[in-house]
């Protein structure tokens, strides 16, 4: 019993949550993001997935308020705005 309760909480908090296929599936799109020139190449694609996960995380956890369509799109406004490509460098890629 012990050794299953262990191996559940390794799995579900120890596990870097990179590994989770939805995560791997924002990093690539990221990626393609920066290679069509939308975002800036000097980004670092873990911060940045890290910086959209974390305020949904931070509700769910805490339950500081509920996790609204709203708070989701204000969320990625923020991000994207100052990840976004600027213009010379979109113009470099």
């Amino acid at each position: 019993m012990v050794r299953t309760a262990w191996r559940v909480w390794r799995l579900t908090w120890a596990t870097p949550i990179r590994h989770t296929s939805a995560v791997r599936a924002c990093r690539e799109r990221l990626e393609g993001a920066i290679k069509q020139g939308q975002l800036r190449a000097d980004v670092d694609l873990d911060d940045v997935v890290e910086l959209l996960y974390a305020p949904l995380y931070y509700r769910m956890l805490l339950h500081t308020r509920p996790i609204t369509p709203d708070q989701v799109d204000r969320i990625l406004e923020l991000a994207f705005t100052g990840i976004a490509a600027r213009r010379a460098d979109a113009q470099v890629g």
